[in-house]
């Protein structure tokens, strides 16, 4: 076999896969790339041999491998006008080459290189497989299979099902000849369906053959006359979930599916004098039949007889019709005057069917509402939990429309991350493509597409563009005088008892309830626009154009508060929206509108500063998933265990900073006997409160956790320079053993923490640890400490800065951490590691090593660098970072930068600005080399 021809057959069947969907551009890059690598390392392998391998599914590469053959042999059988080279192996597309880690490292790493930079071998395939994509040939184009094509025969109602048994027929008799052809090639050859139709099918299975997620859409002709056109009528919700046939003659003998277009009725049940008007006609036609036959026989024997039968025939015919009219009169009235009806005395009964109906639609109703519930939960989980709940919904709710983009969105998620990266983008490009086709015509399911988009992925590029479409779309509704639909409707129940918030705040009056009106409404929706995105002056601006055009009502509080909320002032936020009962009144206000935004604000504000029975009845009115977290979250882990005694299990620290909940320094076996105890002595509210305060005064380690955390804080303050601390108050819950510390994190939507030791969770502002040691009576380990110190830093640093760059954020979480003692007056930081492998250690041997991949990175890069670029060489920056600032912290002019650099970043600038303000003007070179003199030679 040639060489020649076997590139030429490779080319071939690569342009094949990429215009059948089976490939894309991006993977193919890729497997050229890794191609490239195997070669240099000695384990060459053939580019079919690699897509096979990695890119392509098993019966793609059976039919590609078909369709190689073929053209190997094509190839071989054209005359060739040049000296044949030297002949070769003919390449398999076989599953398995042998590509090792590293060397899949590698590709990876290159590919993130601009496309330019790719060797030049690979950029000539691109560029000749673009260039040939264009140009395909027809006889390249995509085959339909016998399953598919009938399955969308069936759906289109087109080709008839004689026409569809004629052509299989033809079709199994070329086979047995051993002709290898499908029954739409047969169909195509007798001309059964105009080319129109034929590229129809054609496209409709390249969608199904590459799984496209967009619907299947057909075109049908109106009826001719002033109006006439053509309209869209859809076949399936999604290409990507069309079933198939097992059995194509089953499926072909079926009986026909409504042909597109038609109006698809059930059948319906015949009434009493419809079955008695269908029997009376029955039998005259029987009759009629029977006396026709007769004179028929007669007719050749005996004219005059059959004359005379004929006559009485005639007669008879007139008696039947007669008979027919009479009954047919008798069941349905033969009164033509209309009779007058009297009032009903009693209510009158609802119509069985409509009962049915309106049933049915209560029931989607509240299938809808719980749909919803679960649907609001994924807009706050990590990105690590997402394929779980989102196959979980679907599996919950299989009826609801986001199911089956919920399945196939968690499938992508599961996946290696670029690959994961194109096939998220294809598919929200898809719904986005959906969603403009149908803003003209029903604009609130566009919107809902948008809303899917976004809640799939919030940060994509994709949730950018459906926000601002969907914002586009929404006022436009406004200026023509409609309300939009809500962004989470959840329909109210009547059984359902809606909590009394208590009055607080500057005012206990409730402002009284103002009529929605499309001004108002269009107002509101500006504030909760900007309030989404977090655009200070835009919301500022919305707030006072809303309260300069409502100055009372339920609207100038809840924009308000909104604002204060975004402000990280939880304290104003609180006060206005707690008059508010915002689960009933901004509903009713606002049509619904952004409702849900107020309701979160206040229950986080009131669980910020303390006030946790307020925040618990708000929670009470949310959505169930939302409510249990919340009231996990203020009435603590262990109150299901312990519903008396776990209040003895929580304390506010001395200093009123931290809300500390824990179980670590008490035993089960104490536990259970307090929480008896409390049964049979706390009969009254006053004596089971003193026996909680002794239960809170006995455990030590309460107290402990409370004094570490209020010293570390103080410790904080003192280095930057903070006079005006703030009021929030953090909860942190400590563990005594794993088990409850994994548990508690599956509760609140965190997912797995098998390779955590603690966590900081900033949607919440809460801080959960575990003790590392077995010995729940020795009570806080080194370790323990060390990570709650970690943690508790990141809390801190998020009170004062929003953007908070990683070296900062990581190397004071480390400076205060490592190492760190509790004296009685004070946390002592800034530690010399003693132990082997530290923070120093790997610092000094990044700076003693050859290789570069491991030498720590420029002051400019490090400090500028953002937290995802910063975790890419994390096991180096983050020595790299504590070394760093336990170096400025050593000295006062690098202390004063520290301070300078925070209230820079606290005043609202970004990091590239901080850096730009305080150490844009120093020589960094210096700086650096005595960092490095300071660092090998810290002691």
């Amino acid at each position: 076999m040639e060489s020649a021809h076997v590139e030429a057959a490779t080319k071939a069947t690569v342009r094949l896969a990429l215009a059948r969907g089976y490939l894309v551009s991006e993977d193919l890059r890729s497997a050229l790339v890794l191609m490239e690598q195997l070669a240099a390392a000695g384990k060459p392998a053939s580019l079919l041999a690699v897509l096979a391998s990695r890119y392509l599914r098993k019966d793609h590469v059976r039919e590609l491998s078909e369709y190689f053959q073929r053209q190997l042999a094509a190839q071989a059988a054209s005359p060739s006008g040049s000296a044949p080279p030297a002949p070769v192996a003919a390449p398999k597309m076989e599953i398995g080459v042998d590509a090792p880690p590293e060397l899949l490292a590698r590709s990876v790493e290159l590919l993130r290189r601009p496309p330019e930079e790719d060797p030049q071998s690979v950029q000539t395939f691109m560029r000749d497989s673009a260039k040939a994509l264009l140009s395909q040939p027809a006889e390249e184009q995509l085959v339909v299979p016998d399953k598919v094509f009938v399955a969308l025969a069936k759906r289109a109602g087109y080709p008839t099902n004689a026409d569809l048994v004629a052509c299989r027929r033809i079709q199994l008799e070329r086979v047995k000849a051993g002709e290898r052809v499908t029954l739409f090639e047969v169909v195509q050859e007798r001309g059964v369906l105009p080319e129109r139709r034929i590229r129809r099918f054609q496209k409709w299975a390249a969608m199904v053959t590459r799984r496209d997620p967009a619907p299947l859409e057909d075109e049908v002709d109106e009826p001719a006359g002033p109006g006439a056109a053509t309209k869209r009528v859809m076949l399936h919700m999604s290409a990507a979930a069309l079933s198939l046939p097992p059995d194509v003659d089953g499926e072909i003998n079926a009986p026909a599916r409504p042909a597109a277009g038609e109006a698809a009725t059930a059948p319906r049940r015949k009434g009493h004098v419809r079955r008695a008007a269908g029997a009376v006609r029955e039998s005259a036609q029987l009759v009629v039949r029977g006396m026709a036959r007769r004179v028929n026989a007669r007719t050749d024997d005996d004219p005059e007889v059959a004359s005379r039968q004929m006559v009485l025939f005639a007669g008879m015919a007139g008696l039947v019709c007669a008979l027919f009219g009479l009954a047919l009169g008798l069941l349905l009235g033969t009164s033509s005057e209309p009779v007058a009806q009297l009032p009903a005395a009693t209510p009158e009964q609802e119509d069985p069917d409509k009962a049915r109906r309106r049933r049915h639609r209560e029931k989607l109703a509240r299938a809808r509402a719980a749909g919803n519930a679960d649907w609001e939960l994924l807009r706050e989980v990590q990105q690590k939990d997402a394929p779980g709940l989102l196959s979980e919904f679907a599996r919950k709710h299989p009826r609801d429309p986001r199911a089956r983009h919920a399945d196939r969105f968690g499938e992508f998620l599961k996946g290696e991350r670029e690959r994961r990266k194109r096939q998220q983008s294809a598919y929200l490009g898809a719904i986005l493509e959906k969603a403009v086709r149908l803003e003209s015509r029903t604009p609130e399911a566009s919107i809902e597409l948008y809303e899917l988009v976004v809640s799939l992925a919030p940060r994509s590029e994709a949730a950018k563009k459906a926000r601002s479409a969907r914002r586009r779309l929404r006022e436009k509704i406004i200026e023509d005088g409609g309300t939009p639909p809500d962004e989470s409707p959840l329909p109210p129940d009547p059984n359902k008892k809606i909590p009394i918030i208590p009055k607080t705040g500057p005012s206990s009056e409730r402002p009284p309830p103002v009529a929605a009106r499309p001004s108002d409404l269009r107002l509101w929706y500006n504030v909760v626009a900007a309030y989404d995105k977090r655009d200070m002056p835009a919301l500022e601006k919305a707030v006072a154009a809303l309260v300069e055009g409502i100055p009372k009502g339920h609207y100038p509080a809840a924009a308000k508060g909104l604002l204060a909320f975004a402000k990280d002032d939880f304290v104003g936020a609180r006060d206005h929206l707690a008059p508010l009962q915002t689960d009933k009144a901004l509903r009713a206000a606002a049509g619904g509108v952004g409702m849900s935004r107020p309701q979160r604000a206040l229950v986080r504000s009131a669980f910020f500063t303390k006030r946790y029975e307020l925040a618990r009845a708000v929670a009470l009115g949310m959505d169930e998933r939302r409510r249990d977290i919340w009231v996990l979250l203020i009435d603590g882990p262990f109150k299901d265990q312990y519903p008396l005694a776990s209040a003895g299990l929580t304390k506010i620290s001395s200093a009123g900073k931290y809300r500390v909940m824990a179980d670590v320094g008490v035993t089960p076996g104490e536990l259970k006997a307090q929480e008896k105890e409390m049964r049979r002595r706390g009969k009254t509210p006053a004596r089971l409160a003193a026996l909680q305060r002794k239960l809170r005064k006995s455990h030590r380690l309460l107290r402990t956790l409370g004094d570490v955390l209020d010293k570390a804080s103080l410790a904080y303050n003192k280095l930057l320079k903070v006079t005006n601390p703030t009021v929030l108050c953090p909860t942190v819950y400590v563990f005594r053993d794993r088990e409850g510390f994994a548990d508690f994190g599956q509760a609140i939507g965190i997912g797995r923490t098998e390779n955590a030791l603690g966590y900081y969770m900033p949607s919440y502002r809460i801080l959960v640890f575990y003790e590392q040691t077995e010995d729940v009576k020795l009570g806080l380990s080194r370790d323990t400490v060390e990570t709650l110190l970690h943690e508790a830093f990141h809390q801190w640093l998020h009170l004062y800065v929003k953007e908070r760059p990683a070296w900062l954020n990581e190397g004071m979480a480390e400076y205060f951490s490592i190492g760190a003692k509790i004296s009685r007056k004070r946390l002592e930081y800034a530690v010399v590691p003693e132990r082997f492998p530290s923070r120093l250690s790997n610092i000094r041997d990044a700076l003693r090593a050859n290789d570069g991949a491991r030498r720590p990175w420029s002051f400019r890069r490090l400090l500028r660098s953002d937290h995802r670029t910063f975790m890419t060489h994390a096991g180096v920056n983050y020595a790299h970072s504590w070394s760093l600032i336990h170096y400025l912290g050593s000295n006062a002019r690098g202390r004063k930068l520290l301070v300078t650099y925070f209230r820079a970043l606290k005043s609202g600038a970004s990091r590239i600005e901080a850096f730009d303000q305080v150490f844009g003007d120093l020589d960094l070179t210096a700086i650096e080399a005595s960092w490095k003199s300071y660092v090998l030679n810290l002691k």
